[in-house]
């Protein structure tokens, strides 16, 4: 399945913000979902349907260098948040970005699994550096 390529940047910094966590950079971590972007990984259903050792592994590839414990876990968050990202979740994100309802927006992403606030709050602060 295809995404727009807006759809395509959400996820990019999605997955940047999840890979930040533990106050992991969060240059190494565009770095790395840059990476992934260029491997065909930035698609959430492409995400839904690897195993986790797999995304692990892609991740460590891409130069996630926190270790095999923290590999699989964010690659467990990655692959539990992309089955439940759809199509219509991505245009969600995309329109609360656009009315500007950080609130709404940080909660949406808390529903999904494996996002926190903290994830969540790196995620709308990524993309409103972004778009100022």
């Amino acid at each position: 399945m295809s995404i727009t390529t807006q759809e395509q940047a959400i996820f990019v910094d999605l997955t940047a913000a999840l890979l930040s966590v533990n106050r992991w950079p969060i240059e190494k971590a565009l770095a790395v979902a840059e990476r992934l972007r260029e491997h065909g990984l930035m698609v959430p259903q492409r995400i839904a349907s690897m195993q986790v050792g797999d995304v692990a592994t892609e991740l460590q590839h891409a130069g996630y260098t926190k270790g095999d414990f923290m590999s699989a876990l964010i690659a467990e968050r990655l692959v539990k948040c992309s089955q439940e990202l759809t199509p219509a979740g991505l245009k969600e994100i995309s329109r609360l970005e656009e009315v500007g309802d950080a609130a709404s927006l940080s909660a949406y992403l808390q529903s999904l699994p494996g996002l926190g606030p903290e994830t969540a709050r790196t995620f709308v602060t990524l993309r409103e550096s972004e778009r100022s």
